[in-house]
């Protein structure tokens, strides 16, 4: 619940307020009335579907905080952890240029890839 509110919350200062205000009330009352809340992919493909619909492209924003567990600074670590990696692999690229992450999140990318992931893989990204 935790991720679908910060997605939603994210949708919502960059990209479409009123949908996720109306998506984030409805998810809020579903849980409430304890009937099934939709998970954060298929949140994230009626976002997809809904942004397509409007005809304009969309970047992927992601929303990462510092983890509690984490005793390394950032200087003493190059580059950025992603979804798309091993834990033991960075980008140097932001996480709001990855194809992979997009991918997964929009279910398209117009960015050239050089390896395709499974459709698994994707779907474990979400």
């Amino acid at each position: 619940m935790l991720a679908i509110r910060a997605f939603l919350d994210a949708v919502g200062v960059k990209l479409r307020p009123e949908w996720a205000r109306v998506k984030l009330s409805e998810v809020l009352e579903k849980a409430e009335l304890g009937e099934p809340v939709p998970d954060l992919g298929i949140i994230g493909r009626l976002f997809a579907i809904q942004a397509n619909e409007s005809g304009k492209r969309h970047r992927v924003y992601v929303i990462l905080g510092a983890r509690s567990d984490d005793n390394n600074t950032s200087s003493e670590k190059a580059g950025y952890e992603c979804l798309c990696l091993s834990e033991s692999r960075r980008h140097r690229w932001s996480l709001d240029t990855c194809s992979f992450l997009e991918l997964a999140v929009t279910g398209k990318t117009d960015r050239k890839l050089r390896r395709m992931l499974s459709k698994a893989q994707l779907n474990e990204m979400k």
